[in-house]
């Protein structure tokens, strides 16, 4: 029974209902968080731009400048290539000037940029569960409940890491102490490349057996109310015996999802440039309306995996 009500097609079928259900809501979640998100990127890329130009080039210039210049070089218009020749010998000669000079604003800026980036990514985790859930909740309410998802899935991403991975740089550093302690330099120097690889390789494992298990984690929090670590445990203690079928129905979703984002991505930065607001804006609304489906899926399991339990 369980098996019959978690196959792909099954799931795949309630899942493209209820968007077309709530075709509304969900583009309205899609259009607020692409449209802030490409806003965000535009805005960062027009400060950083002109100091990345200058780092490489040694001159103050814009992007569109500079590119016009490379499509003249291009073309065999010798001024423009004497003109470029010129930027890379001055580039050459005062990299590590113009590298102290503006390198910590652009690190700062992408920073900003990624952690902004970030914290709109968890609001529309927020507000896609809670359509899921609830899809009779008012705009207002999900785009708030969104905001205050925020918080909680920080801490269910976190608590998942340090649950799953914190013991392997502990293992890993009293290892170095005891061979530190045995009088071992040499040997403790020899072997930090070997753990080093294992402690990678250690993640990638625990990832593989752990993080399909912890993938309920948002949607018990909402849906039941519990705390953080309660609802990390919770999802541990329902997802088992279903590992195999929530690997398979996210990875036959993932992997669908990400072909045809990247051939949409293409075209459009094929033809628009890949660095043009219009190319981020349609690819960051693709890639929010991808989430809000893969989300309602991951729903859609979730409920599914919830009703038929394996003692």
């Amino acid at each position: 029974m369980a098996s019959s009500a978690l196959r792909l097609g099954k799931l795949l079928h309630s899942s493209f209902t209820f968007v077309s259900t709530h075709i509304a809501a969900i583009a309205i979640g899609v259009a607020i968080f692409g449209i802030v998100n490409t806003a965000v990127k535009v805005a960062t890329l027009k400060t950083i731009a002109p100091m990345v130009i200058t780092t490489m080039t040694g001159q103050e210039m814009s992007m569109e400048k500079l590119q016009e210049l490379q499509v003249r070089a291009e073309a065999g218009e010798e001024a423009a290539q004497m003109e470029l020749m010129a930027m890379a010998e001055q580039f050459s000669g005062n990299m590590g000037e113009n590298m102290l000079k503006h390198l910590p604003r652009i690190v700062l800026m992408v920073v900003a940029l990624a952690l902004v980036s970030t914290l709109l990514i968890f609001a529309a985790n927020g507000y896609f569960i809670n359509l899921a859930l609830k899809p009779k909740t008012s705009m207002q309410m999900l785009l708030w409940q969104g905001v205050k998802f925020i918080l909680p899935l920080f801490g269910i991403t976190l608590w998942t890491f340090v649950r799953s991975y914190i013991w392997i740089p502990v293992v890993t550093f009293v290892l170095l102490l005891i061979l530190l302690a045995v009088s071992a330099p040499e040997m403790a120097t020899s072997v930090a490349g070997p753990l080093a690889i294992g402690m990678v390789l250690a993640v990638i494992v625990l990832s593989i057996i752990f993080y399909p298990r912890f993938a309920l984690a948002p949607v018990i929090y909402l849906q039941d109310r519990k705390g953080v670590i309660a609802s990390v445990q919770k999802s541990l203690k329902e997802t088992t015996g279903y590992w195999a079928k929530i690997v398979g129905n996210l990875l036959v979703v993932g992997i669908g999802g990400a072909v045809l984002l990247g051939i949409a991505a293409g075209v459009v930065q094929g033809i628009a440039g890949p660095l043009s607001p219009v190319s981020m804006l349609v690819s960051d609304l693709l890639q929010f309306a991808f989430m809000g489906f893969q989300i309602v899926f991951l729903v859609k399991l979730a409920q599914t995996i919830r009703e038929h339990p394996i003692s």
